[in-house]
C-alpha cells in the first residue's frame, strides 16, 4: 500500500510519527512524505526510516 503523509513541519514527524514511520516500512508499505524544505539533516534522518521524500516550495 502506498501511505502519504503531508506535514507542515519535520518535527511533527520526528516526535510523534517516528515509530509508525519505520512500521509502515518494515511492513512492506511505501511511503512518502510531503513537507516544506529544511535543514539537509533533517530530511536525511526521514529518509533513513524508508521514506521518499517530496518537498513543498
Amino acid at each position: 500500500m502506498r501511505i502519504l503523509f503531508l506535514v507542515n513541519h519535520y518535527n511533527t514527524l520526528r516526535v510523534f510519527r517516528k515509530e509508525l514511520l519505520i512500521k509502515l516500512n518494515k511492513e512492506g508499505h511505501k511511503v512518502f512524505i510531503s513537507l516544506p524544505a529544511d535543514k539537509e539533516v533533517y530530511m536525511n534522518e526521514l529518509k533513513s526510516f524508508g521514506c521518499e521524500i517530496f518537498l513543498l516550495r
